[in-house]
């Protein structure tokens, strides 16, 4: 059985200003409930840490419902659904405690990287044999092409914290997500809820980087690029739906 179960009890503490599970709290279940699953399946991080490879997150398109109101149990559903070449496939449903329709489905791509030489691998020979079948993507709208916004209507800078570094030594892309959510202008985020998130990883931020949100807008929603305010190098790239 390729697919994984995880439960989540969300604390209070983890609630937004609207006691609702924010965006970026249950994208930090998703990557979870992928690890588990990994750990199930024999091709988790540490496991693979000790053949000097990683994981490394490329793209992630979600589509929300609606946020939950409340501290509550949320479960999440993940399976592998394929492998081409250096990519490999995850998707994601995710459900109330009580739930019998998910609130939120996500479609994932991950490469699989040597550590030391800082390259992909090819993850077939890596892999099962029954987990290199392409399996039907939950994420059915068309995926977007991500561009730099044209027309910059709003900036906000942060420092990259200790405690956003995980254990490869980077920015864990769930703090992407986090303060993606503070890339548009006050009004928006006070009033609105992202609903659809497609976002592509670019380079790696570490520690002492300071990552500057450029945000720009379009009849389908906003166009959002982090770059390293040092050098300029792009992190991240997204569009987002707001409602």
């Amino acid at each position: 059985m390729t697919t994984g179960r995880s439960t989540f009890n969300i604390k209070t503490a983890q609630l937004d200003f609207r006691k609702r599970i924010p965006l970026y709290v249950l994208y930090q279940c998703l990557q979870e409930s992928a690890e588990n699953n990994a750990v199930e399946l024999g091709f988790d991080t540490e496991t693979l840490l000790r053949q000097n490879l990683t994981w490394m997150l490329v793209r992630m398109s979600l589509l929300v419902r609606q946020l939950p109101v409340g501290r509550q149990s949320i479960v999440v559903e993940t399976w592998p659904s394929g492998v081409e070449s250096r990519m490999a496939f995850r998707e994601f449903r995710v459900f109330t405690g009580h739930g019998t329709e998910p609130f939120l489905v996500a479609s994932s791509t991950w490469l699989m990287v040597d550590i030391e030489k800082q390259r992909p691998v090819n993850v077939q020979g890596h892999f099962p044999s029954d987990l290199l079948k392409l399996r039907e993507k939950v994420v059915q709208s068309p995926i977007p092409v991500l561009e730099r916004p044209h027309e910059v209507i709003f900036r906000k800078e942060i420092p990259v914290r200790l405690a956003d570094v995980d254990l490869n030594g980077h920015v864990n892309n769930t703090h992407y997500i986090e303060w993606l959510t503070e890339g548009v202008p006050e009004a928006i985020w006070r009033q609105s809820e992202i609903h659809e998130l497609h976002g592509e990883y670019k380079r790696q931020a570490h520690y002492g980087d300071s990552v500057l949100i450029e945000t720009g807008e379009t009849s389908e929603g906003f166009l959002h690029s982090m770059t390293a305010s040092g050098s300029g190098a792009e992190l991240f790239r997204a569009v987002t739906r707001w409602v």
